[in-house]
């Protein structure tokens, strides 16, 4: 495909060559049941050869990828993100244990300020009643 316009002419606008979505390169082979490096465990991943075995048996082989790269990099991903959100909810609760405290010193201090101003109001009641 090509586009023309006031100073170019011909530009090719993207990859003339496409994959279609339902290509096998794309999606993996399927090969029979049979074991993996003489292994016959179902669902378990074996590093040393990039297929794995799907929940009916047939092994699914991952294109150019390493899967067992893959999944190192998805755990680190996963440790990487729950020590953050981990750490992050420890300073919230952090955060949320001092705002109890301020709020309990808060109440107490009004508590005693209201018990003054009440005290001072009838001791003045008192005296006007006196005089």
């Amino acid at each position: 495909m090509t586009a023309e316009n006031a100073k170019t002419k011909g530009t090719s606008t993207g990859c003339n060559k496409r994959i279609h979505k339902n290509q096998p390169g794309r999606l993996g082979k399927a090969r029979s049941n049979g074991s993996i490096n003489g292994i016959e465990e179902q669902g378990r991943l074996i590093e040393s050869d990039s297929t794995r075995r799907d929940t009916l048996g047939t092994n699914i082989e991952y294109g150019d990828t390493s899967a067992g790269k893959i999944l190192q990099r998805l755990d680190q991903l996963e440790d990487t993100h729950y020590q953050y959100v981990h750490a992050h909810q420890d300073r919230l609760q952090a955060r949320l244990d001092e705002s109890k405290k301020l709020e309990e010193k808060f109440r107490t201090e009004a508590k005693e300020l209201r018990s003054e101003i009440l005290a001072l109001a009838q001791t003045e009641e008192t005296e006007s009643e006196k005089s």
